[in-house]
């Protein structure tokens, strides 16, 4: 076995400086170089002692001043190694607490990283979703991210603005040649099988999630279950469901589904993803003065769920849309066909997405740019290239004290 092993340190002097320090995560490259210690030994070592609470480390700072017992062994076993197939030192993988910082994302074989994910996952920080990544340790003792950059990103941003220790649990391989890496990254995020979305919704309905337990009931008074089977009462449209009630509650839910039953009694093809969220957009779109919904059911009962959806497809040669837009101008167009009043076409009547930014986001654009100015032109002491929470909060506290 292996033992790393630091010299003699004076416990009581580190913890007075780590104590002393402003910024104690930034000081400790310096404080580690001032000891002759590595940062990985001086972190172990503050862990031992209670980094980063610092109630904790006081009390033992002052037990290290009152019995003299400033020594200790800063260095930690490391597991066996064993030989790898072309002879080269190589472990079974072992987990660890690392340094954020002593972690990269390689770019000759990872995916570009998505900064808005990034921002929006260190925003809503939960360290119960950071997990275990996977990492491949370098002969410089730097550790190349196999599975988990973006959750590396998250917590590296998080913790830069906040008091937590910027460790995270890693599984570390090593003896492994960058193409090894590069073939285990793509073995990790190949043969891991996704979640479906049956799988999301079990999940959802285990946590009591309220909009899964509305969509259900409602569904329940039609007759209908959630399920990924293929029975006559089986929905499984459980995204076009949720789009419906995004678009009018659940009450709008309850029409869309009463009007297919209604129309389609015996065919499960009416339940069709396309079709539910296609019948919404018309149903929230046109007004009950406008539209006879007992006329809307006898025209979607004189045509095949199947043959709409191929009407549906066919239109894409003449309109630009998803499958439940297309559906929905299908709809309109078959009400349109019968006797009776006729409504203004489904693409004349919704709005096109506008491609000009919307106020809001204008605002936020400008709001960005305005905080990153002052961070750089003020005293403020973190980071200074992205809009970070604490930068928000330092910014928004800044213009408060202005107004």
């Amino acid at each position: 076995m292996t033992i790393t092993t630091a010299p003699a340190v004076d416990v009581a002097t580190i913890l007075a400086s780590v104590l002393r320090s402003t910024h104690p995560k930034l000081a400790l490259p310096t404080i580690a170089s001032n000891h002759d210690l590595s940062l990985r030994d001086l972190q172990h070592l503050l862990n031992q002692h209670g980094y980063p609470d610092k109630a904790r480390m006081r009390d033992a700072w002052r037990r290290a001043v009152a019995a003299q017992d400033h020594h200790l062994d800063a260095g930690v076993d490391a597991p066996a190694e064993r030989p790898a197939s072309d002879g080269s030192p190589r472990r079974d993988p072992y987990v660890a607490a690392l340094p954020v910082a002593a972690l990269f994302a390689d770019p000759l074989y990872q995916r570009e990283l998505d900064e808005r994910r990034v921002q929006k996952m260190a925003t809503s920080y939960d360290p119960a979703l950071v997990g275990i990544l996977e990492v491949s340790r370098r002969t410089d003792d730097q550790y190349a991210i196999l599975d988990g950059q973006h959750r590396w990103a998250a917590y590296r941003d998080h913790a830069f603005d906040t008091s937590e220790s910027p460790h995270v649990a890693c599984r570390v391989h090593t003896g492994l040649t960058v193409a090894e890496e590069a073939d285990l990254y793509h073995r990790l995020n190949t043969t891991r099988k996704q979640l479906t979305g049956w799988d999301r919704w079990l999940a959802r309905r285990g946590a009591g999630d309220s909009q899964v337990t509305a969509i259900e009931a409602t569904l329940a008074e039609h007759n209908l279950t959630v399920g990924p089977g293929a029975g006559g009462n089986v929905f499984r449209a459980t995204r076009s469901a949720e789009l419906v009630v995004d678009l009018g509650g659940t009450a709008l839910l309850t029409t869309v589904v009463g009007i297919i039953r209604a129309a389609w009694p015996d065919d499960q093809a009416g339940l069709d993803g396309a079709i539910v969220h296609g019948l919404g957009h018309v149903l929230n779109l046109y007004s009950r003065d406008e539209l006879d919904t007992a006329r809307l059911t006898t025209v979607l009962a004189g045509h095949m769920p199947r043959q709409l959806t191929a009407r549906a497809s066919a239109a894409r040669e003449l309109h630009t849309g998803t499958m439940d837009r297309l559906s929905a101008h299908v709809i309109i167009d078959r009400y349109n066909a019968s006797k009776g009043p006729r409504v203004e076409p489904f693409f004349i009547r919704i709005k096109p997405v506008s491609k000009t930014p919307t106020a809001k986001a204008r605002a936020e654009a400008e709001y960005r740019t305005n905080a990153l100015a002052w961070a750089k032109e003020s005293d403020w002491s973190g980071r200074t290239d992205r809009l970070g929470p604490a930068l928000r909060k330092a910014y928004d506290e800044h213009l408060a004290g202005g107004a």
